[in-house]
């Protein structure tokens, strides 16, 4: 392979390369021209901010700066006195790429006739405004210098002009640098300036990675990557911890002691948590010691990091509002450390009047704070852990990711700035192939769109299978905001793949459409086999097989693809152990577990690494458990006697009534149960993403053949989140063991009745959260017998009565056909709604009102249905209705309800409608256009007024009239 550069010389590449979006793609550098301008002159723009496409060849003149003439060196690296460790690291580094470059090596000293002055050596002194991570760039006819306002300003400056002279940095490894080759280097005189768009920007895992299980992978460089962190001028926040803000944890002096100091610690439910109370005020004064400390070390700092412990544990406080967080499930509790925080400033700014808190927006403490206005040097850091990870503001199951940018919004609307810490990669996932590029191309040019933008320190998982194009655009994204990333992309493809770029691309665009398409939301790994469906991976098998044949002729092509292989070769038996796992092949399951832990384990011992080391912590934690001990059940000892079916009945219920009501000993006609799949759907996509806290009830009838008597039986549920009960025809079975997203296993010897339909009833509790969008059984479930054993047979319990809230059911519905009859002449809509639940009646908020959000995560509701007939029977809450609109007779422009029970919200295509309520309960909407076949209408019943539960949502017909 060659490439021509722009001087008419070959390279070790081949330029004749296809965009993977079409376009003919020249990777030639233009290393002169980014260096341009007249002498003297400050230009604040980003140098090589993108893809550098230019293939003609300046004119120069005669002022041009010969460092390397045919070979032999022109200029000499000159250091101060006593150089500090980055401004050394920036003299080798020029050395060390100019010598890649030309074969020529720069000699250090004065010895000219060109020097190029490096930090201190440099005779400019910055403005003491100037960011600590500026840096500059001065050539004349006899120097090049190279400083910044601080070490770390340098050691950009020296990345930033060999960048400038065509070197690209895009992986790690032998293969991972890109040099264009020469015998002559020159530039032309000019200064420049930059100034980083972005204040401050790290991924502190560039410098680190998390480390693998014990054993997995002893020769592991778990800093393999620290080189594209640098050169890319992403600080190492270990070593520079100011650049690289955000994070868990109050510093407090003297540190809190919860074993001696139990009073300064949040007290919920009794038990005193690991979260400091910052109501108490001497964790305050503690709080504003520690600041005054860390000043009075680093005087010069712009924010100090203060933040809740990571994880729960927040109790209740006066200093909280009455604002409910719909992703988490729980109360916000932002406005109680608002308040902390503006305690804290209004002591050190006395002091140090710019100096702000940089405060981890993270959990329930992300939403703005409510009645209590932020000191403006807050500095939210938006972490968005609770918010759907798959997808990005652009796609249309994204919905959650354009409720982040709303709340971004409302913080800035209370005169704070905010910095991003995005999550670029799947959480939980223990390495499924999954590009983020769609957060690179549209999450993270949305965030630096709101006015504000200060820092942003993402949390990658660098794995180099998969993500290396995407990690490329983040690097460049803090210098180059403006820059379109598409460039960035097909700068990576080009300089990674050579020949086999159009096909990797391709490869990475199909992988990347599978997702953005999907209508599924749920975290980790349980929703995968319905997104990385058998076809879509047929084709991903194509399109990789046809990249590994473009690269053959070329090594670094080759090992570059062969690292997206080694991945790839992970998800093949992953994913094929999930579906056998679901299918009930437990053998076929346990080794196709087996292949892929140990091709996850081979992909982590690669160089660089296909898959990051940490996530092979994850196929265990989520995994082993289930399928590792669905085998034993059903072999050896055991034997499986029945399989329980994906679907089961369901009731939900978020309050805890059905226990009260004995749903577990209640016959058919009881209470309506609708039906919920178990383990092919996660809740998510069931309608149920935001029950939280709630719980599910689930029955099932299973018969066991006489054969079985005088034998054990057990119930096992393959996976469950949270925590379940078990009831075998009205008697409550006994747990043997399970855990949270693991198998439970029950014993219910003799409450079996043998040759006959057994009622078998699963109520699971979901309390908080464990996965997003995950809840209930999640598993296959089966009776098995084991051992032989003498059993005291238990007769079935007596049936429950009638159900206390009956009569509130029964009354509702006659007062519906009291009101029915007033409904206006027009068009009738469909009974049937789709629907998503809503405990606390402010989903809605998160966007569900979008008409592009498609039908996956719903489920369906009768409004000529009670709802207690439809699985609803202890719900209390509010719900989101939406109907595709079909045939209008007329030209309607409002709605009508017959009875909605709680306060009513209603868009048409995203458009807000006029609410009226009438005394006698009915409901009014109007909208400012005409109803039209196709468009999406979407009501929200906000909580009932009513303490009865099954008393929730629309009941009654909808009409549509003029």
């Amino acid at each position: 392979m060659s490439q021509t550069l722009a001087d008419g010389r070959r390279t070790g590449r081949d330029n004749d390369v296809a965009h993977p979006q079409g376009e003919n793609v020249n990777p030639t550098f233009n290393r002169r021209t980014l260096l341009a301008g007249s002498a003297g002159a400050v230009a604040s723009v980003g140098l090589g901010a993108g893809f550098v496409g230019n293939t003609s060849r300046p004119a120069f003149g005669a002022d041009n700066v010969v460092l390397v003439d045919q070979g032999q060196p022109r200029a000499s690296v000159l250091l101060p006195a006593s150089p500090t460790t980055e401004e050394q690291w920036a003299a080798d580094k020029i050395i060390e790429h100019l010598r890649e470059i030309t074969g020529a090596t720069l000699p250090l000293g004065d010895a000219g006739p060109v020097v190029i002055r490096i930090g201190r050596a440099v005779d400019h002194t910055f403005d003491p405004d100037t960011n600590p991570e500026s840096h500059r760039i001065a050539i004349s006819s006899d120097r090049v210098d190279v400083s910044g306002p601080t070490p770390l300003g340098t050691q950009h400056a020296a990345y930033e002009l060999i960048r400038s002279w065509g070197v690209r940095w895009f992986l790690p490894g032998e293969f991972g640098q890109y040099h264009p080759q020469t015998d002559t280097l020159d530039v032309q005189p000019a200064t420049t300036q930059v100034d980083p768009p972005i204040d401050f920007r790290t991924a502190p895992q560039f410098y680190l990675y998390a480390p693998p299980p014990r054993g997995t992978a002893p020769d592991l460089d778990l800093t393999e990557s620290s080189e594209l962190g640098r050169a890319h001028l992403v600080p190492d926040s270990r070593k520079y911890p100011h650049r690289g803000l955000g994070g868990h944890g109050i510093p407090t002096s003297p540190k809190a002691n919860k074993a001696t100091e139990p009073e300064l610690f949040v007290l919920e439910n009794g038990v005193r948590t690991g979260q400091l109370d910052v109501t108490h005020p001497e964790v305050a004064t503690r709080a504003i010691r520690a600041a005054r400390e860390i000043m009075a070390a680093e005087p010069d700092r712009k924010f100090i990091t203060m933040s809740p412990n990571d994880g729960m544990g927040f109790g209740h406080s006066d200093w909280d509002a009455e604002d409910w967080d719909p992703l988490i499930g729980t109360w916000s509790v932002t406005d109680r450390y608002v308040r902390f925080f503006n305690v804290i400033l209004a002591d050190l700014q006395q002091d140090w009047p710019d100096i702000g808190i940089c405060f981890f927006t993270y959990i329930n403490y992300m939403r703005a704070p409510v009645n209590v206005t932020p000191n403006p040097r807050i500095l939210p850091m938006f972490a968005p852990i609770t918010i759907e990870r798959m997808h990005s503001v652009a796609d249309p199951a994204g919905w959650e990711r354009r409720y982040l940018l709303r709340l971004i919004q409302q913080w800035r609307d209370t005169g704070v700035e905010f910095a991003s810490y995005p999550y670029l990669y799947n959480l939980a996932d223990p390495g499924t192939p999954f590009s983020p590029w769609s957060q690179i191309q549209h999450d993270l040019p949305a965030f630096h769109a709101i006015d504000g933008m200060r820092g942003l320190r993402a949390e990658p998982t660098p794995e180099w299978g998969y993500d290396g194009a995407s990690l490329y655009g983040y690097l460049r994204f803090p210098w180059a905001p403006e820059v379109d990333p598409q460039e960035h992309r097909a700068e990576f493809l080009t300089l990674a793949y050579g020949p086999a770029a159009a096909a990797m691309g391709t490869h990475l665009a199909q992988l990347e459409q599978a997702y953005a398409d999907a209508d599924f939301t749920a975290g980790g790994s349980y929703d995968l086999i319905n997104i990385l469906t058998p076809a879509v991976w047929t084709q991903l098998e194509a399109s990789l097989a046809a990249a590994e044949a473009a690269a053959a002729s070329d090594p670094a092509a080759t090992a570059h693809v062969a690292l997206t292989r080694k991945a790839f070769d992970f998800g093949t038996p992953f994913l094929a152990a999930i579906r056998a796992f679901q299918s009930l092949d437990f053998a076929g399951a346990l080794a196709k577990f087996t292949e892929a832990s140990e091709a996850g384990h081979a992909a982590i011992n690669t160089k660089p690494v296909a898959i990051y080391p940490y996530r092979a912590q994850y196929i265990n934690w989520f995994w082993k458990n289930p399928i590792s001990l669905a085998v034993p059940k059903t072999t050896g000892d055991n034997t499986l006697v029945v399989a329980a079916e994906d679907e089961w009945e369901a009731v939900i219920d978020n309050t805890g009534a059905g226990v009260d009501d004995g749903l577990f000993a209640r016959g058919d006609d009881a209470v309506g149960w609708r039906t919920l799949k178990t383990r092919s759907l996660t809740w998510s996509a069931q309608g149920l993403r935001y029950l939280l806290p709630g719980g599910v009830w689930y029955r099932q009838r299973l018969s066991v053949p006489s054969s079985y008597a005088g034998r054990k039986l057990g119930l096992w549920l393959g996976i469950v989140d949270s925590a379940a009960r078990v009831w075998v025809n009205g008697n409550e079975a006994t747990k043997v063991s399970g855990g949270a997203l693991g198998a439970w296993d029950f014993d219910i010897s003799g409450l079996i009745a043998y040759d006959a339909p057994n009622t078998v009833v699963v109520h699971v509790q979901r309390s908080f959260l464990n996965e997003l969008g995950t809840g209930g059984i999640m598993g296959p479930g089966l009776i098995y017998a084991g051992a032989a054993a003498e059993i005291d047979v238990v007769p079935p319990a007596a049936p429950a009565g009638p159900s206390e809230h009956a009569a509130a059911w029964d009354a509702e519905w006659r007062e519906l056909a009291l009101v029915r009859r007033k409904a206006p002449t027009g068009t009738r809509l469909g009974n049937e709604f789709e629907a998503i639940l809503d405990p606390a009646g402010n989903v809605i908020e998160v966007g569900l009102w979008e008409p592009e959000i498609g039908s996956q995560h719903w489920l369906t509701l009768s409004t000529v249905r009670r709802p207690s007939d439809q699985g609803l029977a202890y719900y209390r809450g509010g719900i989101v209705y939406r109907q595709r609109l079909r045939t209008m007779r007329g030209e309607p422009t409002k709605v009508w309800l017959a009875r909605p029970l709680g306060a009513v919200s209603a868009w048409l295509d995203g458009e807000a409608g006029e609410v009226t309520a009438a005394v006698d309960g009915t409901v009014t909407i109007a909208f400012p256009r005409t109803l039209r076949r196709g468009d999406t209408l979407v009501i929200h019943v906000d909580v009932p007024t009513a303490d009865t539960p099954g008393l929730s949502g629309l009941i009654g017909p909808v009409v549509a009239f003029e």
